[in-house]
């Protein structure tokens, strides 16, 4: 797990600076370093990934698959943590964008009264489960993980509603500020010429500008800005999922002849495997949806987000939660499955806030 926690730090970042050498926008770069520096403080700071060097289990011993394989598959990991991170910024310019109208905080918070109560029995629930309230009221395993699902539903709308607020507080300064200077973008009193160098290319104002008619309000041009930001953005995520898709599907080809050498099979339906598989398939839906224009732009960032869920499962849940099959040499105990979950949790809400606040946007306003 160490080495191909910095495997993937290595590679997003490489990565990452080869799309910002292509197509020199910035956004790619800054994913592409947050994922690295995520990927170096977790391998440098959590004690279960350990970096000492150990013999390696027989069926690894050769150089050859370890490396086509092991590193092919961990690869696509990778891009897709780049498409990730990427849909996180995204996401962001969703959060606190401007859409038809503006919500009332009252609408965006209307997900706290189902969800907190929903949140609080399931996290009682819980911790009676731990034994926080005495043994009479230890609750069995299966009840415990549907309370664990009630915690996790109601904490991440919970979270959402709670952050749709905020990006429509954020909105709301906006216009206070830079958005109250995009009527110079619409044929306003022109300023002095100035003779400037010529730019590489153009600003997402001269976007907005030139493709923005006369007639658009205020409101309709910050749309059109808040569209030409994220614009760019999309396609990085559909490239970075693209080149996760070809690497995860080599490397799960190369592990079925491995196997095959190895185990006498190609395909047994070893939890590794099978999650590979569920990888491979979970990113191939958005991609093609994309491509045949029944994913919108919205849709792609969210699922950029979404699947992520599956890498995080094949790479961490298989080794850290099943501990079985074949491949559990790469087994460890621990893995602190309760802090990984509230971390998933509150990432999730992420988009569940953004998706709920460009519902709420795009509702026309009452006559």
């Amino acid at each position: 797990m160490y080495e191909t926690v910095i495997w993937v730090a290595l590679v997003a970042a490489v990565l990452s600076f080869i799309f910002e050498l292509i197509y020199r926008r910035t956004f790619s770069a800054v994913a592409g370093a947050a994922v690295a520096l995520l990927g170096t403080i977790t391998a440098l700071n959590v004690p279960l990934l350990d970096p000492s060097i150990k013999s390696l289990q027989p069926v690894l011993r050769s150089n050859l698959w370890l490396t086509i394989h092991v590193l092919t598959e961990v690869s696509s990991y990778a891009a897709f943590g780049l498409a990730w991170a990427l849909g996180l910024i995204a996401t962001i310019y969703y959060l606190t964008a401007t859409y038809r109208r503006s919500p009332s905080y009252g609408e965006l918070a209307s997900p706290l009264v189902p969800a907190f109560p929903l949140f609080t029995v399931g996290l009682g629930g819980m911790l009676a489960g731990y034994g926080m309230f005495g043994p009479s009221w230890v609750v069995p395993d299966g009840l415990f993980y549907v309370f664990a699902a009630m915690a996790a539903i109601g904490g991440m709308a919970s979270l959402g509603a709670v952050l749709s607020v905020v990006g429509e507080f954020l909105n709301q300064i906006s216009w206070n500020g830079e958005i109250l200077d995009l009527p110079a973008l619409s044929g306003g009193a022109p300023e002095p010429a100035v003779a400037e160098a010529p730019k590489a290319r153009p600003s997402v104002e001269e976007i907005v500008a030139s493709a923005a008619p006369a007639k658009l309000d205020l409101r309709g041009l910050a749309m059109q800005r808040t569209a030409a930001t994220i614009k760019p953005l999309a396609n990085f995520i559909y490239r970075a999922m693209q080149v996760g898709v070809l690497l995860i599907a080599a490397g799960t080809i190369l592990g079925g002849v491995w196997a095959d050498y190895s185990w006498g099979r190609f395909w047994g339906w070893d939890p590794k495997e099978v999650w590979a598989l569920i990888t491979l398939l979970v990113y191939l839906v958005p991609l093609h949806g994309r491509f045949a224009g029944w994913v919108s732009m919205f849709g792609l960032v969210f699922a950029s987000v979404v699947c992520f869920l599956s890498v995080v499962m094949a790479w961490y849940g298989v080794n850290f939660v099943l501990g079985v099959g074949l491949h559990s040499y790469g087994f460890v105990e621990g893995g602190s499955q309760g802090a990984m979950g509230v971390i998933l949790c509150s990432i999730m809400a992420l988009p569940l806030a953004a998706w709920w606040r460009r519902r709420l946007g795009q509702l026309r306003a009452a006559v």
